[in-house]
């Protein structure tokens, strides 16, 4: 059998060749791997992000609610209070009766006041632990 023999730069060129088609496979998966993990990566932070603005919106949503309702229920008893005809703007000992202790339970609240269309007002202001009717 022959033997052929083949120069050894043609062995080295082969070799380059292999090597150099190697690498550029290698790099080109390595380059979609990365571009797909990206993407996933991208699509996956922005899902999260939605995710945690929606629940801090929820939350906030809920405490405005906490906040708020007790005062909206207590703004409607008043009203009713006021169509019912049992808030006189005339004696302030009566009106201070109701609203004190009522307000001292609602922090939120620092002042009320209570007008009539001929002009007539009760006005009553949180200073510090006591309540003052400037106008009486």
């Amino acid at each position: 059998m022959n033997k052929m023999k083949f120069p050894a730069s043609a062995k080295t060129s082969v070799r380059t060749k292999l090597l150099r088609d190697l690498l550029g496979i290698i790099t080109l998966t390595s380059g979609v791997i990365t571009a797909v993990a990206f993407f996933q990566f991208s699509h996956q932070t922005r899902d999260i992000s939605q995710s945690v603005i929606e629940q801090a919106t929820e939350s906030a949503r809920n405490k405005l609610v906490q906040f708020f309702q007790p005062l909206e229920k207590s703004l409607l008893m008043a009203g009713e209070w006021g169509r019912s005809g049992l808030l006189d703007l005339s004696d302030v000992t009566k009106l201070n009766a109701k609203f004190v202790p009522f307000l001292e339970q609602m922090l939120q609240v620092s002042s009320v006041v209570i007008a009539q269309e001929n002009g007539r007002e009760y006005f009553l202001i949180r200073d510090g632990k006591n309540w003052l009717d400037p106008f009486n």
